[in-house]
């Protein structure tokens, strides 16, 4: 991983707060409840639009299951939580503003009990309980607007393409000035949740070693030294320190809660991971692993399922679809397992057994991405209409799935509508930042779209965005 790419993978956090903090008009000495709300908005759309979600319902169902088991013991929080997986191979985790709460999924793949995620998301919790993103503005006042102008300059310099050197100077030269108070509110704010944090987890009826154990794989895995990059620029400095705390902690208080009945499900949590490795993880990694996994245990159902996604991902595809079917066999009622059948099914070239599998549960499995491989081989056999009404299904699921525009794009041209297939061609270029291919195929679809249509009209609206787009870019290109 390149040293541009380790730093904003270390600031992404304090980037997206940066930007909106300083779009905040008058900031007070702290953010009022409605006050955090309203930049929780611009935050959720902010990572939406620039980090992949995990959107399988097993794997988010089973996080939020965690986090909502820790959340109620908690008397009056003040927001309502939301939990999800960012598809990130670091190993962080982040609360940002309003309760929203983010794990990257490679922490959870380090993760080897349910105990090690219930304590991130303690933490992350505390974090939210305890108001710091409203602290954060505060102490943002002593740091100065131009210290967060230049940190926002320079991690959006990186973001946009500028060469490393440049951008981690600015980056590093605007910090400089506040690194005082940065550091020293992290570090009060970091041993705070940890306190608060463990708390929750006992009252949970976890012991809370997952939280030091999680603390050391971190501390394994850090990119930089101190003498490299300070600690103020990660979101979770202060490793050191954070597990002497937590260790003390443990060892003073914790004696009475390691001997209650710990609700851990690690049964589930190992599915989930599994699934997780298959679904998303670095395929050949992933394959590997999964292999290793069932040469110990070969008859385990959820390991050869996460293998058959893995290997439908390497392109092994009769191996997949074999492995895939005879566990269909032993589970032929589980919803998950013949939605991932029919997935299987469609990506080894076989979309006529496909349909019948994914029309039948892709209703039941809530997940974007079914209905996506439905709408595909619908179009595979010809049938555009069907095709057509199942990508739109799949935009109103997860309007960032912009692969489904390119297929609407493809099953309108097929069907001889040309217009209809050029604005979604242009709306899938567009969310892809290919601002040339983008303003083409808005050009043409306002020569074939009715005047006046509600495509032709957004058309026009969205070439005009993206001919500012690419002038933007080309400027900062210079």
């Amino acid at each position: 991983m390149s040293l541009l790419k380790k730093a904003v993978n270390c600031v992404f956090a304090v980037l997206v707060l940066t930007v909106l903090l300083l779009s905040f008009p008058h900031p007070a000495l702290s953010l009022t409840l409605q006050e955090e709300e309203e930049i929780a908005e611009q935050f959720v759309r902010y990572i939406q639009a620039t980090q992949r979600l995990v959107r399988d319902p097993v794997i988010t169902e089973y996080v939020r299951g965690v986090g909502n088991r820790i959340l109620a013991t908690i008397d009056n929080p003040p927001f309502p939580m939301t939990f999800n997986v960012v598809l990130d191979p670091s190993y962080n985790a982040f609360a940002g503003p309003g309760g929203h709460i983010y794990v990257h999924s490679g922490l959870i793949l380090a993760m080897e009990r349910e105990e090690e995620l219930a304590g991130i998301m303690g933490h992350e919790i505390a974090h939210v309980t305890c108001r710091h993103i409203a602290e954060l503005v505060s102490r943002s006042r002593k740091v100065g607007l131009g210290t967060l102008a230049g940190m926002a300059a320079g991690i959006l310099a990186a973001v946009g393409g500028a060469s490393p050197d440049a951008a981690i100077g600015l980056i590093m030269g605007s910090q400089a000035a506040g690194q005082s108070a940065i550091l020293s509110h992290t570090r009060e704010n970091e041993r705070q949740a940890d306190e608060r944090g463990l708390t929750y987890l006992t009252d949970a009826g976890y012991g809370g070693e997952g939280l030091l154990t999680m603390l050391r794989k971190i501390r394994s895995k850090e990119w930089y030294t101190t003498d490299d990059v300070p600690t103020y620029l990660r979101t979770h400095p202060g490793t050191e320190e954070r597990i002497a705390f937590v260790a003390s902690w443990l060892e003073t208080r914790n004696s009475e809660a390691v001997s209650r009945d710990n609700p851990s499900d690690n049964d589930a949590f190992q599915r989930v991971r599994n699934r997780l490795l298959g679904r998303y993880g670095e395929v050949d990694t992933a394959t590997s692993q999964l292999r290793r996994k069932l040469q110990d245990t070969p008859d385990d159902l959820s390991l050869q399922h996460a293998l058959a996604l893995a290997l439908i991902r390497q392109n092994a595809r009769e191996e997949a679809l074999a492995l895939m079917e005879k566990v269909a066999r032993s589970r032929p009622m589980d919803t998950v397992t013949i939605a991932d059948l029919g997935r299987i099914r469609y990506h080894a070239d076989r979309p006529e057994s496909a349909i019948p599998l994914l029309k039948n549960v892709a209703p039941e499995t809530d997940d974007p991405e079914v209905f996506f491989d439905l709408g595909r081989a619908y179009t595979a056999v010809g049938n555009y209409e069907a095709a057509v009404k199942t990508f739109d299904r799949v935009l109103s699921m997860a309007p960032s799935l912009i692969g489904a525009h390119y297929s609407l794009g493809e099953a309108y041209g097929r069907m001889g509508r040309d217009g209809m297939s050029h604005y979604h061609l242009g709306r899938y270029h567009q969310g892809a930042r290919d601002f040339t291919n983008a303003d083409f195929h808005y050009s043409r679809s306002l020569v074939l779209l009715p005047e006046g249509s509600a495509e032709s009209d957004d058309a026009l609206k969205r070439r005009d965005t993206v001919r500012k787009q690419h002038r933007r870019s080309s400027q900062e290109k210079r």
